[in-house]
């Protein structure tokens, strides 16, 4: 015979989110644990795809000219294992896009407008702006560092497009 107790304490699992990054991120490591601790009815798994980063140079990789004496297979059949996800259906909730080129994605119909998700107004236009498109806003970044210019003097003139 079986006995049951109300446990108000017990919370069922009512959504799952997946959440993936190419690099291990541990700002996004410490975000799932806290939205996991205040939201127990929703379990969240982060997955990164690369876990030995000491095998690559993030920047020669991204970089147009790659150095013929690395290997970049693992980082490239990483990459088509995940856009084949993704245009499969099977992609992830979230998505970091570690500089990852965000135009093509969206482009190739690949991001999901975040607009019914994501209240945009409480951030900064200028750092929505690389990820929207007709309306759309298919990312935001995770971060940024705001540029300081400080002067002893005179400052010269100059405009954004003089830089």
């Amino acid at each position: 015979m079986y006995q049951y107790e109300y446990d108000p304490e017990y919370t069922v699992v009512e959504e799952e989110i997946k959440v993936v990054s190419i690099l291990p991120n541990e700002a996004v490591e410490m975000a799932v644990t806290e939205l996991a601790r205040e939201h127990r009815e929703i379990t969240v798994e982060y997955e990164y795809l690369i876990e030995d980063t000491s095998l690559f140079d993030w920047h020669l990789i991204l970089s147009p000219y790659k150095d013929p004496m690395h290997s970049y297979s693992n980082y490239e059949d990483v990459m088509r294992s995940l856009y084949a996800s993704i245009a499969a259906g099977n992609g992830p909730d979230v998505l970091l896009l570690d500089d990852l080129d965000a135009s093509a994605l969206i482009k190739q119909g690949m991001l999901a407008d975040l607009n019914e998700f994501v209240d945009t107004s409480v951030v900064y236009p200028v750092l929505c702006e690389p990820f929207a498109q007709d309306g759309k806003q298919y990312g935001l970044p995770t971060w940024f560092y705001p540029w300081i210019v400080a002067s002893w003097g005179d400052m010269p003139k100059w405009t954004p497009s003089t830089i």
